[in-house]
């Protein structure tokens, strides 16, 4: 038998019902009664159920936020923690406005005077709450909604958001506090940001300019641009000039100020113009080299040294890592191949290098993987000593995650997100190089770097410390009275010898050595050249450190002691690199592949080969 409407047990029900609808699932009052009407046939039950929706609804608007998710939970039910897709915010280029679901992600909630009213799938969606999401902005809050929404169009209007399919597929938003927030394409098809993850992006030691434009207003750099413009239309004079025409009134109905001519000098740098078609060829200074003696208890102690030996792949490309037991100098060169033939004309640079500066290497440590080079080496007049199978070699994987550790960090505070092979590879060389330049918790000497005692070279801010790695730069070019460009676009990588450094030609992709260059703010198109090049060597996009078996450093390295930086001055330490030429433009030498003589001249590398053992000092 059917029970009548009027049954306690059936008006139980029906306010049960109603509470859920209007509590739990948000609904106004005016979508549940529309709902009644649509799925009851009984006139009577209908006026009775509207008339008690309408008696719950008000009681509700009297009732705050947090009593209203006690009748939800139950005061002794403990509250849930919400689901991993509620913390996830989803950029909609539909959406005119930003509506979130999740409360806990708010701050500030409140039940304002204005009702918004959401036409969507599911029909219309009504709410008068709002909160503020920290770093973000106010939004409107729907209980019971199944996603939280940001509107690109309202985003927009707060912060820059740019988009690029071919260049990470996601949205950038970029944050007054420099950071970027990606919403990355999921499996659903939506670009999507997880708070969980907080994967915002700092950018703060390359100088961009977008980040200068963010320092002035937006009068000051439409302002800014027209000073740039009317320097480029009257000739290009040098800033200087320009602000001297200016001030001296020499230029009737002047659009722009002095000041506008700074902020542009500010915002993008000198003219590129200017510099491409006025630099002038600098004679350089004379190369002064100084002569570090290496202290006689260190040569009577550690004369002989021993090798620790490894290979890292480090995005798939493979390197020999090598870190000497005591002295703690490091090298890493970069492999081509994986050939035996490849490896041991590394290795005899890396025992030259040595033996330059009177230090004999005569065992190397190494795993099972070099035990088929054992007759080769013995050639060069070391010791090969394999460990055990399924065993490593300490001190050359504790320098293996320094140098990773370094790798990362500078990745990720470049504003690239695809780096072409040769950036990747003057990464690890920089890290190595600059791990050498200091003496090491540790070390055979409190006061000597590894670098001083094997490649007598010592740190000196003026020389070592111009640019920084990933810089943009117009370096200066050899130049006649032809009409060729004196200067081209280059990233900075790592210093080489005599004050010169290796840059990234961005017009080649090649590895180049200059003397004189000038430091210019980056601009988006030199970051796009920058993924262009790694689309062209087709690179991969992820950054990984693997051995050459393929297992994961991170996970492999995990149970492993802190290497020297982190820890106390009794413990070992090491870091400089063992570079190659096929990257360069040309095939000679590097300058720091040269062989320096006690009294710091160059030389052929007699001793080295007298002891049959270098064709190449690094």
């Amino acid at each position: 038998m059917t029970p009548s409407w009027e049954s306690p047990s059936t008006l139980w029900v029906i306010r049960t019902t109603a509470v859920e609808m209007i509590l739990r699932q948000g609904l106004s009052a005016r979508s549940v009664i529309a709902a009644a009407d649509t799925t009851v046939d009984n006139a009577p039950l209908q006026l009775m159920l509207t008339e008690l929706l309408c008696t719950l609804v008000d009681l509700s608007r009297r009732w705050n936020l947090e009593r209203t998710k006690i009748i939800c939970s139950g005061k002794d039910q403990k509250k849930q923690k919400p689901s991993s897709s509620s913390t996830i915010l989803v950029m909609d280029c539909g959406s005119s406005v930003h509506l979130f679901c999740n409360p806990d992600l708010l701050v500030e909630v409140y039940e304002s005077d204005t009702t918004l009213t959401v036409r969507c799938n599911a029909g219309l969606k009504t709410t008068r709450w709002r909160g503020r999401l920290p770093g973000f902005g106010w939004v409107w809050l729907l209980h019971g909604g199944v996603a939280n929404i940001v509107s690109l169009s309202r985003t927009k209007e707060t912060f820059r958001v740019t988009y690029d399919s071919a260049l990470g597929n996601s949205f950038d938003v970029f944050k007054k506090d420099g950071s970027v927030v990606k919403f990355t394409e999921r499996s659903n098809r939506l670009y999507c940001f997880d708070l969980c993850d907080r994967t915002e992006e700092s950018t703060i030691l390359i100088t961009t300019v977008d980040d200068n434009k963010l320092k002035f207003s937006g009068q000051d750099v439409a302002k800014a641009d027209q000073a740039r413009t009317l320097q480029q239309r009257v000739g290009r004079p040098s800033t200087a000039d320009l602000i001297r025409y200016i001030h001296d009134k020499l230029i009737k109905n002047c659009p722009v100020t002095t000041q506008d001519v700074r902020n542009a000098e500010k915002i993008y740098g000198p003219d590129l113009g200017c510099l491409k078609g006025k630099t002038v060829r600098t004679k350089p200074p004379p190369i002064r080299v100084q002569h570090n003696e290496i202290p006689p208890s260190i040569m009577d102690h550690y004369k002989n040294v021993t090798l620790s030996v490894d290979i890292m792949k480090v995005t798939g490309i493979p390197f020999l890592m090598t870190i000497s037991r005591d002295i703690k100098f490091g090298t890493a060169g970069r492999l081509e191949t994986m050939q035996t033939h490849h490896i041991l004309k590394h290795f005899k640079r890396i025992i030259g290098t040595y033996a330059v500066r009177g230090f004999k290497v005569t065992i190397m440590l190494t795993d099972n993987q070099f035990e088929s080079m054992r007759d080769d080496i013995a050639n060069l007049h070391v010791q090969l000593h394999v460990v055990a199978r399924e065993d490593h070699v300490p001190e050359a994987e504790r320098f293996n995650r320094t140098v990773k550790d370094r790798i990362r960090a500078n990745y990720n505070i470049l504003p690239y997100t695809h780096f072409p092979p040769v950036l990747i590879a003057e990464m690890v060389y920089s890290a190595v190089f600059w791990r050498n330049m200091f003496p090491l918790k540790g070390g055979i000497s409190p006061t000597q770097s590894p670098s001083e005692l094997i490649l007598n070279r010592s740190l000196d801010a003026q020389v070592h410390c111009k640019v920084g790695l990933g810089d943009y730069v117009q370096t200066h070019e050899e130049h006649d009275n032809t009409m060729d460009s004196r200067t081209i676009g280059a990233i900075a990588l790592r210093p080489a010898n005599d004050g010169s450094f290796y840059f990234l030609n961005l017009s080649t992709g090649r590895r180049i050595i200059r003397r004189s260059f000038t430091p210019l703010p980056m601009p988006q198109g030199v970051i796009d050249q920058v993924h262009r090049l790694a689309r062209r060597a087709k690179a991969s996009r992820q950054l990984t450190f693997t051995n050459t078996a393929g297992e994961d450093l991170d996970t492999l390295y995990a149970d492993l002691d802190r290497d020297e930086d982190d820890l106390p001055l009794d413990v070992v330490n090491a870091g400089v690199t063992d570079d190659d030429d096929d990257d360069d433009e040309n095939s000679n030498d590097d300058d720091d592949d040269l062989v320096f003589n006690n009294e710091g001249c160059r030389c052929d590398g007699e001793k080295a080969r007298a002891a049959g053992i270098c064709d190449k000092i690094s």
